[in-house]
């Protein structure tokens, strides 16, 4: 995918390049699990009212290039976009990308396993949500929240 960025003259500024996969084109396993939780809209507005009712901090954070920082756990090959110069190309992915099926379900759990090393508990029936001593995260894909008393923010 590729990015065009212009000054406020209209004058490119910037040409930024993101290798996205086809997950269109990727072959469909039937007994493959790619669904991976995402904090539902109904959750999202009862975590913000119980911030808004115990007077906490909301403290908003977007992960860049999320999917890049997870392992894949299996092998899976692309071919490389229109306009390489090297035609025909095929790469072995290391590392999750976007547009692939199987990234957003890595990215969740390896952010979950992540919190759960920092000691954070699970919030029973919500996958999305994860608390300790009175610290909230909640999280939608690459988005995370995270709820705290003013004093909690200054000591982290």
């Amino acid at each position: 995918m590729y990015v065009y960025k212009y000054d406020k003259h209209s004058r490119l500024a910037k040409c930024k390049a993101r290798l996205v996969v086809r997950g269109d084109q990727q072959y469909k396993h039937l007994n493959r699990d790619i669904y991976a939780a995402t904090l539902a809209r109904r959750s999202f507005r009862i975590l913000i009212a119980i911030a808004a009712r115990f007077d906490l901090e909301l403290l908003q954070y977007n992960v860049v290039n999320a999917f890049v920082y997870v392992d894949l756990d299996e092998k899976i090959y692309m071919k490389m976009p229109p306009g390489y110069r090297r035609f025909g190309t095929v790469l072995l992915l290391n590392k999750a990308l976007y547009g692939l099926r199987k990234s957003l379900l890595l990215w969740h759990k390896a952010l979950s396993i992540r919190l759960e090393q920092f000691g954070f508990k699970r919030v029973p029936y919500e996958p999305c949500c994860y608390s300790k001593n009175g610290i909230l995260i909640f999280f939608y894909v690459d988005d995370i929240v995270v709820a705290c008393r003013k004093q909690q923010q200054l000591e982290a």
